[in-house]
């Protein structure tokens, strides 16, 4: 499977057989390989120029280095193949502008268990919605969110690999951030935001800012802030009865403009849709709306 989204490819690979793999890659973009599920033990492993590679391991990382690729019996892996102008200017932007040369010092990274985990987890995401919705994953607008969403994932992975691999000490606590971010948003519950402009406000980069929240939260700030003002609506929505209140209205009001990802994200939180909430309290429900919660 290939899924096509901005300047990036991803794909989807499974081989039922031990496969040599070689030949140039593109000099045009970098091409990341990375096991989708555990590597079955066999006769033949994964090995990259003769050497075995853990399963844990993202490789290809040197765009002049030609690829030698043995894979074992069963094996799942994505490609993901990105632009190299926008890889390293994202790079620069999220704090890491001298990328490329212990990319191409390395060649593969050992990724840390959870790092591989929300890796391996957006990209099962990702096939799966473009296996049941291929014309929504075709639209711009999706292919420029999802890549979005997927490329700084990437690049936190890489980079921490890199420093693992120099045994970098982790950077101090950013708990300092997280505050800022949060007192922002009790300030202006209510008020739309990109990652670019939070950035801006508490003068933070987006690698830092990143790694504070899932440090401390356990998510990243976007979804931190979606978290609010889900809240935000469904307290409302609690404190009114049907007639009182457009639902669409309210959520205007709280930043959600897409009717169906606003109806989506709202049963994903509170296991129902935001009319239901409505219903309910009219039958009696009872009243009183949860505080955010931090869900890993």
């Amino acid at each position: 499977m290939v899924v096509l989204l901005e300047h990036m490819q991803v794909l989807q690979v499974r081989l039922e057989t031990p496969v040599l793999a070689i030949g140039a890659k593109p000099q045009d973009c970098y091409a990341f390989g990375l096991s989708l599920a555990p590597i079955a033990r066999g006769p033949v492993g994964l090995q990259a120029h003769g050497q075995e590679l853990p399963e844990q391991a993202i490789y290809g990382l040197d765009p002049f280095r030609e690829v030698h690729l043995v894979t074992p019996d069963g094996y799942g892996l994505a490609l993901l193949r990105v632009e190299r102008r926008l890889l390293l200017e994202s790079a620069e932007r999220l704090g890491c502008p001298e990328l490329e040369r212990p990319l191409v010092r390395h060649n593969w990274l050992r990724l840390e268990a959870q790092r591989l985990g929300e890796l391996r987890a957006f990209l099962h995401g990702l096939f799966r919605l473009a296996r049941r919705s291929p014309d929504l994953v075709a639209r711009l607008e999706h292919r420029r969110r999802l890549a979005g969403d997927l490329l700084p994932l990437v690049l936190e992975s890489l980079v921490d690999g890199l420093e693992r691999q120099a045994g970098v000490v982790r950077e101090p606590s950013r708990l300092e951030l997280v505050k800022l971010v949060e007192e922002w948003a009790r300030e202006n519950p209510s008020t739309p935001i990109t990652l670019e402009d939070l950035c801006c406000r508490v003068y933070a980069s987006r690698r830092s800012l990143m790694r504070g929240f899932r440090e401390h939260l356990g998510m990243g700030p976007m979804a931190y802030l979606k978290l609010r003002r889900l809240h935000g609506v469904h307290g409302q929505l609690l404190h009114h009865g049907p007639g009182e209140v457009r639902v669409m209205d309210l959520a205007h009001r709280w930043g959600f403009h897409n009717a169906g990802h606003f109806a989506r994200d709202y049963r994903g939180l509170f296991g129902e849709q935001p009319h239901e909430t409505l219903r309910r309290l009219s039958r009696g429900g009872a009243l009183g709306a949860a505080p955010p919660t931090a869900a890993r």
